[in-house]
């Protein structure tokens, strides 16, 4: 008499986690994708898929963080520009906080990404037009 057994979907899902874990594991090591297929059992096209999952992860999770540090950086910036124009509003004579105001609002031009016109046309016939073109 043959004994069947039957693999329930929690079962296959736990071995297909553990199986995708070897993957990584052998992935984190540098091993290259067929050699994976090989150590795990499975075919290149698994090993390649789960890879290609973990790397997107990781550069969704690097970009997240990335942007997060980004709107971070643009309100420290914009903090220390408007504590700077108090400071002029109150004392305009004050020469030495203009070449810190301009690095600030430089760095906040840089940190968001219009420090700079991608084009810049001239036209000086009889009065002066320039026109801006952001990219």
């Amino acid at each position: 008499m043959a004994i069947h057994t039957r693999h329930s979907s929690k079962t296959d899902q736990l071995l297909a986690e553990e199986r995708d874990r070897d993957i990584l594991a052998h992935a984190r090591r540098g091993l290259p994708t067929r050699r994976i297929a090989e150590e795990v059992g499975c075919s290149k096209e698994t090993a390649r898929r789960v890879i290609n999952a973990w790397l997107k992860e990781l550069a969704e999770d690097n970009r997240a963080e990335a942007e997060h540090y980004r709107d971070r950086q643009i309100e420290r910036l914009s903090a220390c520009i408007a504590d700077l124009q108090r400071k002029l509003e109150a004392d305009p004579d004050n020469e030495k906080l203009y070449g810190p105001l301009a690095k600030f609002e430089a760095l906040l031009a840089k940190v968001t990404g219009t420090e700079a016109p991608v084009k810049v046309e001239a036209d000086v016939k009889s009065e002066i037009v320039v026109n801006f073109t952001m990219g």
